[in-house]
C-alpha cells in the first residue's frame, strides 16, 4: 500500500484499489502459464519506493519483476529471475530475492544489474525475508554459542588506497 492505493492479488490476477474512490481497476495476470494443484508459485507484491510497486509474474520458465506506480503507469525496467522467488525485500538500493534453491539474489534498485547471488546453508530452510535498517541478523558460531550479530548485507566497498609515490632519484 502507498499512499490511497493498495494493490491486491486474488486467485490469477492483481488489481489496483483506490481507497478514495473507492474503484478498483484489473491490471493483470500475476501468472502467464496454468500452475498445476499444489504449485508453490505464489503471487508477490513489494512496496519498492514510496509511490511504486514491484509485483512478480510467473512465465513458467521463470519470473519477471514489474515495477508500476500507485496510479498503475509502468516505471523502471523490468527484473529477471531464473526461479520464482519464495520471498522479496526491498532494503534501498537493493532488492534481495529468496529463491527455492535456497540463494538470496540481490538486485541494484539502479539499473536493476545483478550485484550478489549468496548461497544460504541448506540447514536454515530460509522461507522469508524482511528489511532491517543497517543489516541482517545471522546466526554465528563465536565459542561454539550460536549468537545473532548484525551484518551488512553486502559489504560496503574499500576505502581508496593512496598511490605511492615514485622514489626520489638523487
Amino acid at each position: 500500500m502507498t499512499g490511497r492505493t493498495v494493490i491486491i492479488a486474488d486467485f490469477t490476477g492483481y488489481s489496483l484499489v483506490e481507497l478514495e474512490s473507492p474503484s478498483m481497476i484489473e491490471l493483470m495476470d500475476w501468472t502467464q502459464v496454468p500452475l498445476e494443484q499444489g504449485s508453490p508459485v505464489r503471487s508477490s507484491i513489494t512496496v519498492s519506493d514510496e509511490n511504486e510497486f514491484m509485483l512478480t509474474i510467473w512465465t513458467g520458465a521463470g519470473t519477471l519483476g514489474i515495477f508500476m506506480t500507485s496510479s498503475a503507469e509502468p516505471t523502471q525496467g523490468t527484473m529477471e529471475y531464473p526461479q520464482h522467488p519464495t520471498s522479496l525485500s526491498v532494503d534501498y538500493p537493493y532488492i534481495v530475492a529468496l529463491l527455492p534453491n535456497n540463494t538470496l539474489e540481490i538486485h541494484s534498485m539502479e539499473g536493476l544489474s545483478i550485484v550478489a547471488v549468496l548461497s544460504c546453508p541448506t540447514t536454515l530452510q530460509a522461507s522469508l525475508l524482511s528489511f532491517n535498517i543497517g543489516g541482517y541478523l545471522i546466526p554465528s558460531t563465536r565459542n561454539q554459542a550460536v549468537q545473532l550479530v548484525t551484518t551488512p548485507l553486502i559489504p560496503p566497498p574499500p576505502s581508496p588506497t593512496k598511490p605511492k609515490s615514485p622514489p626520489i632519484s638523487p
